[in-house]
């Protein structure tokens, strides 16, 4: 019929505008829901990963401390972190074994431990570690302390002379240098657990005149080698907070023979009031290790 294949076109072409405004329409919406879900991703998108904390070790003791060669010691520590602790380890002189939690029970993010283990069998300074493990499978860093074995059958330590004290040495002149005297003697008495004696050391240019009062320990090893330490006072009186000064004595018995002494106080920390800061050559006089025998 005349004018049909124009209708048919026609049609055609309307068709194709409403399909494809449907396609137009289908893209706004479209667009509009995956800006809607990436405005939602961005609301709940994580910030950087952040794992959680290892546990921190704290209030690490050792009892007793000095402890004689193979003797028990009781280890206690406190772990605390974010995650449960697991597991705990200690480690002395090249062995460890596993930490017990005090309560009988692994379960919390804070635990305390206990062990108990026994003292190397030679003397010595040794480092006591202690580490915690928690769920999160973190391992915290290393706590230590200084664990003093001694050997009161081990022998005693003399000594009488001098140095010639180097600067920076007296932490209230360190431009002061000079000769300074020392004598000193640390013995175990038989039976004792805690050494006596009495040490005195002189730096006249310095003003320096320190007395021991008391020993904690003394440590010999082999026979031409001892530490010791103790507490007393300088120039007749205590430290400013009221409390004894502390000392340390290392003593060589060589050749040459070699001494160091530090002295210091404790006051939210340590407070060095001197240190020679080596095993310096005596100038003169005797160090001596007695071995094997008591007096």
């Amino acid at each position: 019929e005349v004018g049909k294949p124009v209708l048919v076109v026609e049609e055609a072409r309307r068709a194709v505008v409403a399909a494809l405004h449907d396609v137009q329409r289908q893209a706004v919406d479209m667009d509009a829901c995956t800006a809607g879900h990436a405005a939602s991703i961005a609301e709940i998108e994580p910030g950087p990963f952040s794992p959680q904390e290892p546990a921190v070790l704290s209030d690490l003791v050792a009892t007793p401390n000095p402890v004689a060669v193979q003797g028990s010691i009781d280890v206690t520590a406190l772990a605390s972190g974010s995650a449960v602790v697991v597991g705990a380890e200690w480690t002395l002189n090249g062995s460890n074994g596993a930490m017990e939690p005090a309560d009988g029970n692994f379960g919390s993010a804070t635990e305390g431990l206990y062990a108990q283990l026994m003292a190397p069998h030679e003397a010595g300074i040794y480092d006591l570690c202690v580490n915690a493990t928690d769920a999160a499978a973190n391992t915290s860093d290393d706590a230590c302390i200084v664990l003093v074995v001694y050997d009161p059958s081990a022998g005693f330590v003399t000594g009488g002379g001098w140095i010639w004290s180097p600067p920076g040495a007296l932490s209230a002149d360190s431009a002061a240098t000079g000769r300074a005297n020392f004598g000193f003697v640390s013995r175990y008495r038989r039976g004792a657990n805690v050494p006596d004696g009495s040490t005195q050391f002189v730096f006249q240019a310095g003003g320096l005149n320190f007395h021991s009062n008391t020993y904690d320990w003394l440590v010999v090893t082999g026979s031409n080698f001892a530490r010791f330490k103790g507490a007393g006072t300088v120039n007749g009186a205590n430290a400013e907070t009221g409390q004894p000064y502390q000392f340390m004595i290392w003593a060589g018995d060589g050749n040459p023979d070699t001494f160091r002494i530090k002295i210091w106080y404790e006051d939210d920390g340590e407070v060095l009031v001197y240190d020679n800061g080596m095993d310096q050559s005596i100038g003169g006089g005797h160090i001596i290790i007695h071995t094997g025998s008591q007096r």
